[in-house]
């Protein structure tokens, strides 16, 4: 016959509060075993106990039935907007929510990304303050007629469309400004043919990336962009 293992007093009055006893018979086995049971928790709504069906239940929920979940979820709230600072409600489902309508969010937005808030900023280099405020739609014709005469003069001479750096000619090209239109954006010779070169997509993305300085500082030298754009 095994021998008997009790609990000692003070542990054994602790568990009687949220526990319950068992003692084991099994071949002549007689050992005391005590059985956590899981406590009941205060519903986040109605403020009623329930019982949750396991110990993970009673980590995670909060609320006795998926009514009280949802009429939590229904309760409006106050809050100031953070542009207008006027007064609006909102539900819990919303708790992130910081404006009061669609017009105060991108007020915001304008004013907080100004600067050297906008994500690209180029340490004042990229702003169109430097000069005078073209219309972009001005810019944009310009720019493009550029790209197109530059690529019509090329494959004229050459017969056919390749790329100036790798020179691939089964990629599809594009024209790049060797010095940026958004560093000189008014400058007399940002369109000048020797600023300017047919370049296929990967290089293209290589020269704006800084992964191709070396023929960066090639087609400079050569072409003499320093004294052309002082």
């Amino acid at each position: 016959m095994m021998q008997k293992y009790p609990i000692p007093s003070g542990i054994r009055k602790k568990l009687q509060e949220d526990s319950f006893m068992l003692q084991c018979i099994h071949a002549g086995c007689s050992i005391n075993m005590a059985i956590k049971t899981i406590k009941n928790k205060k519903c986040n709504w109605c403020k009623e106990k329930f019982q949750p069906r396991d110990s993970y239940e009673a980590k995670i929920k909060k609320f006795c039935s998926k009514e009280c979940y949802w009429s939590s979820r229904r309760k409006r709230k106050k809050r100031k907007c953070n542009h207008c600072n006027k007064e609006f409600e909102y539900v819990a489902c919303q708790i992130g929510r910081k404006f009061c309508s669609l017009s105060c969010s991108s007020e915001s937005s304008k004013k907080s990304r100004k600067g050297s808030g906008n994500p690209n900023y180029k340490d004042g280099k990229a702003s169109w303050n430097k000069y005078k405020k073209p219309s972009r739609s001005h810019y944009t014709v310009k720019h493009f007629a550029a790209c197109r005469k530059y690529r019509k003069a090329l494959v004229e001479e050459h017969g056919y469309p390749f790329c100036e750096v790798c020179k691939r000619s089964d990629r599809k090209t594009e024209v790049h400004h060797i010095y940026y239109a958004s560093r000189y954006p008014r400058h007399k010779e940002l369109h000048n043919f020797k600023n300017l070169i047919l370049v296929c997509v990967q290089c293209h993305n290589d020269f704006h990336a800084s992964k191709l300085k070396t023929e960066f500082m090639n087609l400079e030298q050569e072409r003499g962009l320093k004294e052309l754009f002082k």
